[in-house]
C-alpha cells in the first residue's frame, strides 16, 4: 500500500510539472522580446499584437525572424506604442490576415519588405519621422486602399508599392525627390497620382501596368515636367493627362497649341478657307473654352494692337479659328499673337502663355465698300425680335463676314452713346438680329444705334471696309 501511495504521489508530481511547463511554454510563445528594450504580446483570441518599450527592433539577418513568426496567420492587427523607433526588415512578412497597423511618430525607419504580402492590410498612415519608404515595404499589399505619406519622406524606393492593386490614388508629398524602379507597378486600380515638382527622377517601370491611370496632378509647370528624368516602360504615366496644378493647388489649364495665321478651320479640324489675318489654334484639355488673345505689331515701338477674350460654348472643336483680329491689323508690318486659356481661379488656373510665329502684312490699296442703307426691322424671331439691316453689296466675292457694333443712349440724337455689344459673323449677309437676352438686356430701355464693318476674306488683296455711319435710333421700351 505504501508503495502504491508513493507511486501515485510521483505521478501527480510529474503531471503537475508537465502542466506547469506547458503553461510556461504557452506564456513564452505569446510574448517575447523584439529589441533590447522592446517586448511583444499577442492575444491569440483577437489576433492583436502589441509592441511596447523604447528603441529599435532587432535587425533580423538571413533566416532570422521575429519570434511572433510562429503565429503569422493569427496576427490581425498591430499596435506599436510610442517609444519604439524602428520596424525591422521583413517584420510582418506574409502576415496575410493583418488588417490594420498603428505606428507612432517615434518610428523613424521601416525596413525593406516590412509589410511584404500583407494582402489584407487596407489603410496605412506612415509616421511623420520616416524618411525612406524602402524596397518592397508594401509589396503585393493587394487590399491596400489608401496610404498617407508624410512630408518627412524624401524617397520611395523600388517596388515599394508594386502590386497594390486596390490602390486608386496616391499623393506624393513635396519632400520626395525620387521615385524608384517599379514603385507603383501593377497598381491596376490607380486612376490618379499627385506628383510634386520636387521630384527629379522617376525610375524605370515605376508606373508600368497601371492600366487605369488617367490623371497626373503635377505641382510644377510643363517645362519642369519635361525636365524630369522619366525611365523607360512608363507608358501608363506618360499617356495620362498631366494637370499642372502649381503651388496654389489649382489645376493649370492646358496651353493651346498649333498656333497659325491665315487658316479658317471647321470643327472637325478640316480646312474651311484660307483667310489672311485669321488666327487659329488647337484647344487642349483640360480647358474651360475661354481664351485671352493679344496681337502685337513688331517694330521699334512694338506694341499690342488688339486684345480679346474669346469664349467658346463647345468642346467639339479640334481646331479653333477667330477672325476678330482682322480689324486690328490696320497697317503694313510684322505681327504675332499670344494666347492662353483662362481659368476660373477656383478649380483651374490660367495656362501658360504661348506665342505664334510672325506674319508679315502688306496693306493693299483696294478696300471693301462701306455699308449703307442701315435700317431697323421687326421680325418674328423669338430670341431676336428686332433686326439691324443694311443694303446688300453688289459684289460679295471678297466679303468674309461683318462686325456689328451696338450702342445705347438716353437721347434720340445719340449723344453720350454707350457700347452694349459687338458681334462678329463669318457669313455674307445684310441682316443681324438683336436679342432681348443680349444687347437689349445689356442696355435696357433707351435709344439704340448700330454700325457695320465688312471683313475681307483676303486682306492682302482687298482690305476691310471702313465703319459705316451710325444708324438712326430705335427705341426699346423694355418689353
Amino acid at each position: 500500500m505504501r508503495k502504491l501511495k508513493t507511486a501515485l504521489t510521483l505521478l501527480l508530481t510529474l503531471s503537475l510539472v508537465v502542466l506547469l511547463s506547458t503553461a510556461a511554454l504557452a506564456d513564452d510563445v505569446t510574448s517575447g522580446t523584439c529589441g533590447d528594450n522592446l517586448t511583444w504580446t499577442l492575444d491569440t483570441d483577437t489576433g492583436a499584437l502589441a509592441i511596447s518599450g523604447t528603441g529599435d527592433m532587432y535587425i533580423y539577418e538571413g533566416d532570422e525572424t521575429p519570434s511572433w513568426y510562429a503565429f503569422t496567420d493569427s496576427i490581425k492587427s498591430v499596435v506599436i506604442e510610442s517609444g519604439a523607433t524602428s520596424i525591422s526588415r521583413w517584420a510582418f512578412n506574409y502576415c496575410q490576415n493583418l488588417t490594420s497597423i498603428s505606428m507612432p511618430d517615434s518610428i523613424t525607419s521601416i525596413g525593406e519588405g516590412a509589410f511584404n504580402y500583407c494582402v489584407s492590410l487596407s489603410n496605412v498612415e506612415i509616421p511623420a519621422g520616416v524618411t525612406i519608404i524602402e524596397y518592397r515595404t508594401f509589396y503585393q499589399c493587394s487590399g491596400l486602399l489608401s496610404v498617407i505619406i508624410p512630408e518627412s519622406v524624401t524617397s520611395i524606393d523600388e517596388r515599394a508599392f508594386e502590386g497594390c492593386s486596390s490602390l486608386t490614388s496616391i499623393t506624393i508629398p513635396d519632400s520626395v525627390t525620387s521615385i524608384g524602379d517599379s514603385t507603383f507597378r501593377k497598381c491596376s486600380s490607380l486612376t490618379s497620382v499627385t506628383i510634386p515638382s520636387s521630384v527629379t527622377s522617376i525610375g524605370s517601370s515605376a508606373f508600368r501596368d497601371c492600366s487605369s491611370l488617367t490623371d497626373v496632378y503635377y505641382s510644377g509647370n510643363e517645362t519642369d515636367w519635361d525636365a524630369i528624368e522619366i525611365g523607360s516602360s512608363n507608358e501608363c504615366l506618360t499617356s495620362a493627362t498631366i494637370h499642372y496644378t502649381g503651388s496654389d493647388g489649382l489645376i493649370q489649364l492646358a496651353a493651346p497649341s498649333d498656333l497659325e495665321w491665315g487658316v479658317d478651320y471647321n470643327r472637325d479640324g478640316t480646312i474651311d478657307a484660307y483667310v489672311p489675318g485669321m488666327i487659329s489654334w488647337t484647344p487642349n484639355t483640360p480647358t474651360q473654352n475661354v481664351y485671352r488673345i493679344d496681337i502685337y505689331r513688331v517694330g521699334a515701338d512694338e506694341r499690342v494692337v488688339g486684345t480679346r477674350h474669346h469664349f467658346s460654348s463647345t468642346t467639339e472643336y479640334t481646331k479653333m479659328s477667330v477672325s476678330t483680329f482682322l480689324e486690328d491689323v490696320e497697317e503694313s508690318g510684322t505681327y504675332y499673337f499670344t494666347i492662353y486659356a483662362v481659368g476660373d481661379g477656383t478649380t483651374y488656373s490660367d495656362s501658360e502663355v504661348v506665342t505664334s510665329d510672325t506674319w508679315t502684312f502688306e496693306k493693299p490699296s483696294d478696300q471693301l465698300p462701306t455699308a449703307t442703307g442701315l435700317t431697323w426691322a421687326e421680325n418674328d424671331w423669338d430670341d431676336s425680335p428686332i433686326s439691324a439691316t443694311w443694303d446688300a453689296l453688289a459684289d460679295e466675292s471678297y466679303v468674309y463676314g461683318f462686325v456689328v457694333d451696338v450702342a445705347v443712349s438716353d437721347m434720340a440724337d445719340g449723344a453720350d452713346k454707350e457700347w452694349v455689344g459687338t458681334t462678329y459673323d463669318t457669313w455674307v449677309g445684310n441682316e443681324y438680329g438683336l436679342g432681348t437676352n443680349y444687347e437689349f438686356a445689356n442696355g435696357g430701355v433707351g435709344y439704340y444705334f448700330y454700325r457695320i464693318r465688312y471683313y475681307s476674306n483676303d486682306i492682302t488683296t482687298i482690305f476691310n471696309s471702313d465703319w459705316s455711319d451710325w444708324s438712326e435710333p430705335y427705341y426699346f421700351n423694355g418689353t
